[in-house]
């Protein structure tokens, strides 16, 4: 059991890497296309972000809770398993810190288009840029971690 717990924790954190860059990757597209108007743009930002919350939510989230119940799983155990958790624990806590405390005001702003942007909203939004690197990062270095083969055999 545990083992299959480790083997969600580890196909969670490498899919949420994957989607994470494929967002980012198709939203710089979509957003620097001359194609779109900047109101075009707001609806595509409310749109997409929250599913990538979401989803990013459940990944993470279900990965911590796979991992934190696979301790001393075959093949991740020990310090490599609390750095993983560390690693992950923080990476969970900054996707939810961007989406109550910077996305959610940064959407009541695109939310009432007819009113200008305050001074503060470029700021949150790179704020929110940074924010995301450190958590994709966080699970980048995490996946690897509790992918890496053990000294163990994997035989739970």
């Amino acid at each position: 059991m545990r083992s299959l717990l480790l083997m969600i924790a580890r196909v969670s954190f490498s899919a949420w890497v994957g989607a994470a860059a494929l967002f980012v990757l198709n939203g710089v597209q979509l957003i620097t296309s001359p194609e779109f108007s900047s109101t075009q743009r707001d609806q595509m930002v409310l749109i997409r972000f929250p599913p990538y919350y979401v989803f990013g939510a459940v990944l993470v989230g279900g990965g911590w809770a796979a991992l934190a119940i696979s301790r001393n799983a075959p093949g991740v155990a020990g310090k490599r398993w609390a750095t993983a958790m560390l690693l992950v624990t923080l990476s969970l806590g900054l996707l939810l810190y961007d989406y109550f405390r910077i996305y959610r005001p940064l959407e009541a702003i695109l939310l009432n288009a007819a009113a200008a942007r305050p001074a503060e909203f470029v700021m949150m939004h790179r704020w929110s840029m940074w924010i995301n690197a450190a958590h994709v990062g966080l699970i980048a270095i995490a996946a690897p971690l509790v992918s890496w083969p053990g000294a163990r055999n994997c035989s739970d």
